[in-house]
């Protein structure tokens, strides 16, 4: 059986961090090097190693990431009460005494193929999301299903490195500070709309199909609210932003897309959210 191909000119997706995208941006992709640290601990490595690309699987491997990243400061006993300072009185966080946050956010790399691209399936989606976690996937059924996988679900590996001159940009969602208007923080709720949507195909198996025409019908466009250039000059000017540049609002930043999520988990039935101070994100 012919292998699938993803033709010259596709647009895809990659979901990664703030903390990755640095070296990616000077390597490029390289396969495996970016497996999601979810995958990493419930899943047997599949029999190929590659680059995870989607659409809406993007946007889950995006807040996966970052939630794998912020979990273990949030554990700390004084981002309780900087939980509760980002609900009521955001100002007064300036006033605690916080634990260093990591330089972490949530990014999607969209990716024009400059050549065809072998495609195999992404093994969470082989026969419908109901192989056997704890069994490794074989390289012939990963062949066998990638075309079936990437029509009904938009996700597939890509076992060739991706260079970065095939980048077109990055997104990254809405960033704000401790001074900045309610209107920002309401505009980050889409944001997030999109990181529940990439959860609820991943964990709860809705079709793409499904989730997607309502997001584009209500936002516009499949896409974080912000996006830069794939360079390093334009990183470092994200990085410099006053969101992530002060520990305070890095901070900030953090709950606020950890309380969003919260209320979309009960708001949808996502078995993903935990409260400060239990265990993890994931589940």
């Amino acid at each position: 059986m012919a292998k699938f191909v993803l033709k010259k000119g596709t647009l895809i997706k990659h979901g990664t961090s703030l903390g990755r995208i640095r070296s990616i941006l000077e390597t490029g992709l390289i396969p495996n090097a970016q497996r999601n640290n979810d995958r990493s601990m419930i899943e047997l490595a599949p029999e190929t190693q590659g680059i995870y690309v989607g659409e809406l699987t993007a946007y889950f491997g995006a807040y996966a990431n970052f939630a794998a990243e912020i979990a273990g400061y949030m554990d700390d006993p004084k981002m309780i009460k900087a939980a509760f300072c980002s609900l009521i009185a955001p100002a007064d966080i300036r006033k605690l005494v916080l634990p260093a946050a990591p330089m972490a956010f949530p990014l999607v790399i969209t990716i024009e193929l400059q050549e065809d691209c072998e495609l195999l399936a992404d093994e969470d989606y082989v026969f419908d999301g109901s192989y056997p976690v704890d069994q490794r996937v074989p390289l012939a059924l990963l062949e066998d299903q990638a075309e079936l996988v990437w029509n009904r679900w938009r996700s597939g590996v890509i076992t060739r490195s991706i260079p970065a001159s095939w980048f077109v940009h990055i997104e990254h969602p809405r960033l704000t500070h401790l001074d900045g208007s309610l209107e920002v923080h309401r505009q980050s709720w889409s944001d997030c709309e999109l990181f529940a949507a990439g959860l609820m195909q991943s964990t709860s198996r809705e079709l793409p199909a499904k989730l997607i025409p309502p997001y584009v019908q209500r936002y516009g466009s499949l896409s974080l609210s912000q996006r830069i250039l794939p360079t390093l000059a334009a990183l470092d000017l994200l990085i410099a932003h006053k969101g992530l540049i002060s520990n305070h609002n890095r901070v900030f930043n953090h709950l606020r897309i950890f309380h969003i999520m919260e209320e979309m988990a009960r708001n949808y039935g996502i078995k993903m959210v935990r409260s400060m101070g239990d265990e993890l994100f994931l589940q």
